[in-house]
């Protein structure tokens, strides 16, 4: 995309936003969406996913990915917008965009297609997975896993004074991100004897299991009464918090553990604003 033609497309764009007549929205988004590199097949998207009159967000969502390619195509020279790996996150992260409205989530979308020109960019197929991990995930689910990553102690103290309300819904993301292979948390067993008292003796998070109990043609179980319970405690953010406190306390790294897996730090390095890390880069030469 050349420098004119950027420049008109970012025009064009910033004339759609100000119209306030739906038609006209509707028609000059289309016409805007197509000097985008794979202009038809994104062309396609918008009229599938855009009914008039035509979605702000989309508009602006636009804008900013503009921006963000004419920037990084003045500034890495093999940033390729014809590759159709980087036609095909850009008409996911499309269709993608017009659901979400959080600006974290919109910047990780827009950074996937900035991503997908470069040449270290991942395959087609964990592209792909990873665009629908964006389309699944919340903004909390980001913000959790980057502060597993790199997170500071501004980031921990926002957790933690969240726990109260969000305590539940804290630990539903550390369990979607264990599911999926970004974190990885750790699972102790222990064996206790139970106390018929107490209903809730082992903790929320406690699964117990059953004791194996082997069985000796004509003798009965041995253990058929025994009041043992064996359960499985999986780290919450209760644990998490607590542990990068101990870290930012005493500055030890014995009080800090590598949650996060090489897919789940390739997830992240994905949705990375790429000019950021130009800039960083050529900030320590």
């Amino acid at each position: 995309m050349s420098d004119s033609k950027a420049e008109e497309l970012k025009l064009q764009l910033e004339q759609v936003i100000k119209n306030s007549d739906s038609d006209k929205l509707y028609n000059g988004g289309k016409a805007v969406i197509n000097f985008l590199p794979g202009g038809s097949l994104a062309s396609y998207i918008y009229e599938t996913y855009v009914k008039s009159p035509a979605n702000q967000r989309l508009d602006n969502f636009l804008l900013n990915l503009v921006e963000a390619i004419k920037e990084i195509e003045d500034k890495v020279k093999s940033f390729s917008a014809d590759s159709p790996i980087f036609q095909t996150a850009l008409i996911s992260a499309l269709s993608t965009a017009i659901h979400h409205h959080q600006e974290q989530e919109l910047e990780a979308l827009r950074n996937t297609v900035l991503n997908a020109g470069l040449p270290n960019a991942p395959e087609a197929d964990i592209q792909r997975m990873f665009l629908n991990w964006l389309d699944e995930f919340t903004s909390w689910h980001l913000m959790l896993l980057k502060y597993l990553h790199e997170g500071t102690y501004n980031d921990l103290q926002v957790v933690r004074d969240d726990l109260d309300g969000k305590r539940p819904f804290y630990n539903q993301v550390l369990q979607d991100l264990n599911a999926k292979g970004l974190i990885k948390l750790k699972e102790v067993y222990e064996t206790k004897e139970k106390n018929e008292k107490y209903a809730r003796q082992f903790g929320n998070l406690a699964i117990p299991l059953p004791i194996p109990q082997p069985r000796i043609l004509g003798y009965e179980p041995p253990y058929r009464d025994t009041n043992l319970i064996s359960f499985k405690k999986v780290e919450d953010i209760d644990v998490i918090v607590r542990e990068n406190e101990l870290y930012y306390q005493y500055g030890s790294q014995a009080f800090r553990t590598d949650r996060v897996t090489d897919v789940g730090k390739l997830f992240l390095d994905f949705i990375k604003n790429p000019l950021e890390k130009i800039r960083l880069d050529r900030c320590q030469m």
